[in-house]
């Protein structure tokens, strides 16, 4: 979420202030997103994984 931030507060001072949901600057935040994702739950078991995200396994 970091990488998110920093994003934000980049374009944000470029006079950024409003972007919908389906034009996120589209294809560099998607993979950042994406990447912070991939990190969170690399090297981790499907348990460890419920639990980082607060998922319940009936």
């Amino acid at each position: 979420m970091t990488r998110v931030i920093e994003y934000w507060k980049k374009h944000s001072e470029k006079g950024v202030r409003r972007l919908r949901s389906n034009n996120l600057d589209d294809n560099l935040l998607r993979d950042v997103m994406i990447q912070e994702v991939v990190d969170r739950i690399k090297g981790k078991t499907t348990e460890e994984m419920h639990e980082e995200f607060g998922i319940k396994n009936d």
